[in-house]
């Protein structure tokens, strides 16, 4: 008993090793798989940190690549700064060398320099002023020939006027040019009547002012009263207290034609100038120049002046008009601004056919006040052109 008692335990120590040894081996193998697997992961995570230094030793070749060739490059320019410093020194050098050898030139040649920079002075003084004379010759043969274009253009301007005034002989009743004619060229300050309205014209209290017109018309402007009395002027500015007769007087009037010449300095040298309505003189000197003298002015544009200077010969051609007329002189006593006197109007529509222009009353009153008689900016061809 005792002996299989023996061998019973012994059998059941070695089942107990065996498995105890099985659980080994097993645990054996789990550790094993656990350490491949492992190892797998460290091989992967090696592969890639191997791809990571493969990439920075790319960009670290890249960057001692790009490092070389700033290298050469500030080298390059380092050498370049060189040559520019020497290049400099030696441009230095060459100025000091020339103004070295200029300051010895010069001193070697003294007075004979001076005197040759002295001649050559002299001669371009000669030569300036002989070129101011001629300059000065050129000017006086411009003005004369401009003197001579202006005649010129009167003599055309005289002949188209025959021309057009024999046209008009030969369209119109040969007694009525006559008659205009004769009463144009009337001698100057011929006509005895008065130019404007004044207290020793005037019909006598209680009469009709009378204004004559065109091809025998007439229009009753009021009845003559002391209010009329009152505003009018004592007497004819350019009668009394002597009778105005200027030398040489220039019409201008305010067709566009004027634009095209410029006439300004020739009308100013007249002793006096004529214009009419609202013709400008602002603005427009070169070509109309800047002096009045008389202006004619309708109903359209009543009382215009340019200037208070200028006297306004101002036509009163209706009822209305005298009001107006007669509301201005109250205001202003002082003005002159002063009516046409009827007797000028008979004296210009006397033997007219056709109703009369404001232009043909500075035409008749400059026939009469002034020896000579230029006439600008009146013009109406048959034909759009600029004579």
């Amino acid at each position: 008993m005792g002996g299989a008692h023996g061998l019973f335990g012994a059998a059941a120590a070695a089942l107990l090793l065996a498995a105890r040894v099985s659980v080994l081996t097993d645990r054996a193998r789990a550790s094993l798989g656990e350490l491949e697997a492992r190892q797998g992961r460290l091989a992967g995570e090696l592969a890639g940190l191997e791809r990571q230094w493969a990439g920075v030793d790319d960009r670290v070749a890249a960057g001692e690549r790009g490092l070389e060739e700033d290298r050469q490059r500030l080298a390059e320019a380092a050498e370049r700064l060189e040559t520019q410093k020497k290049l400099k020194c030696s441009l230095g050098q060459l100025r000091q060398t020339a103004k070295d050898r200029r300051a010895k030139d010069t001193k070697a040649l003294g007075g004979e320099t001076a005197r040759e920079v002295a001649e050559l002075e002299a001669g371009l003084q000669e030569r300036l002023r002989k070129q101011r004379r001629e300059e000065g010759d050129l000017k006086v043969e411009i003005e004369a020939m401009k003197r001579r274009k202006v005649r010129l253009w009167d003599t055309i301007r005289e002949a188209e006027g025959n021309y057009r005034l024999g046209k008009a002989l030969r369209q119109n009743d040969p007694g009525y040019i006559e008659t205009f004619i004769t009463r144009v060229t009337l001698k100057t300050d011929s006509y005895l009547g008065s130019y404007i309205l004044n207290q020793e014209s005037v019909p006598a209290s209680g009469e009709e002012i009378n204004l004559p017109r065109w091809d025998g018309q007439h229009e009753v402007l009021g009845v003559m009263d002391q209010e009329i009395f009152s505003v009018i002027p004592k007497s004819d500015p350019f009668l009394k207290p002597r009778r105005v007769v200027w030398d040489r007087c220039a019409l201008v009037g305010n067709s566009g034609i004027s634009m095209f010449y410029k006439n300004g300095k020739r009308i100013d040298e007249h002793d006096a100038v004529i214009r009419f309505n609202i013709g400008p003189t602002k603005g427009f000197e070169d070509f109309v120049g800047r002096k009045t003298t008389v202006r004619f002015v309708n109903r359209l544009h009543f009382g215009f002046q340019e200037y208070p200077s200028e006297i306004v010969m101002q036509q009163v051609t209706t009822k209305e008009v005298m009001e107006t007329f007669l509301d201005f002189r109250k205001e202003l006593p002082g003005s002159r601004v002063f009516m046409v006197s009827p007797e000028f109007h008979q004296h210009v529509t006397g033997d007219l056919r056709k109703p009369e222009t404001n232009g043909l009353y500075g035409i008749f009153f400059a026939l009469q006040r002034c020896k000579a008689v230029t006439i600008f900016g009146i013009y109406r061809g048959e034909f759009d052109e600029v004579p």
